[in-house]
C-alpha cells in the first residue's frame, strides 16, 4: 500500500511540476518536497526523475486495455480509434514525454501491451515488433503535430493509409 502511495505521489507531482518547469531543472528534491515524500523512498524505487514517467504510461496503458476489454461495443474495427481517443484523453501526459524526448516509454509500453517478448519465434517477434513500431510511429507523428485531429479523424486516416500500405506490400510481393 504505501508503495503504491509514493509512487502515484512521485508520478503526479512529476507531472504536475512538468507543466510549469523544465525536466532537466527540476530536482528530486524539489519533487520529493513538493510530493511529500522522502528522497529515500524515491530512491527505493526509481534511479532518475525519467523513470517516474514510465509508470504512468504502463498504468494509463493498462486502464486503457481493462476499459476496452469490458466495453461490449469493442471489436477489432475499433480497437485503434479506441486507442486514439485514450491517448487523446491523456494528451497532457503523453506530449510531455514527446516534449522530454521520453517517447521510448511508449514503445515500451505497445510492446509490453502486445507481449512482443525475447522468448518468441522469430517470425512472430517481427510481425509484432512491425505493428508495434508502427503504431508508435503514428501516434509519435501524431504527438508531434499538437494531435489536431480527433479520434476518428485519425481513424479514418488510419485506415486509409492501412489500405495503402497493403496494396503497396502486396504490388511488391507480385513484382517478384
Amino acid at each position: 500500500m504505501k508503495k503504491h502511495y509514493v509512487k502515484s505521489q512521485l508520478s503526479q507531482t512529476l507531472i504536475q511540476l512538468l507543466q510549469e518547469k523544465d525536466l532537466h531543472n527540476l530536482t528530486v528534491k524539489e519533487v520529493c518536497l513538493k510530493a511529500q515524500i522522502g528522497r529515500a523512498s524515491f530512491y527505493r524505487y526509481y534511479s532518475s526523475l525519467e523513470d517516474v514517467l514510465s509508470q504512468p504510461s504502463r498504468h494509463l496503458m493498462q486502464e486503457w486495455g481493462r476499459e476496452f476489454e469490458a466495453n461490449p461495443q469493442s471489436t477489432d474495427d475499433t480497437v485503434f480509434q479506441s486507442l486514439f481517443q485514450h491517448f487523446q484523453g491523456h494528451k497532457a501526459f503523453y506530449s510531455i514525454l514527446y516534449r522530454y524526448q521520453l517517447t521510448q516509454v511508449i514503445v515500451d509500453t505497445i510492446k509490453e501491451k502486445i507481449e512482443l517478448t525475447p522468448d518468441l519465434p522469430n517470425g512472430i517477434a517481427y510481425g509484432k515488433s512491425f505493428f508495434a513500431y508502427a503504431i508508435f510511429g503514428w501516434i509519435n507523428e501524431w504527438i508531434s503535430r499538437g494531435m489536431p485531429e480527433n479520434s476518428t479523424q485519425l481513424n479514418q486516416l488510419f485506415q486509409e493509409q492501412a489500405g495503402v500500405i497493403l496494396g503497396t506490400l502486396q504490388a511488391l510481393y507480385r513484382q517478384k
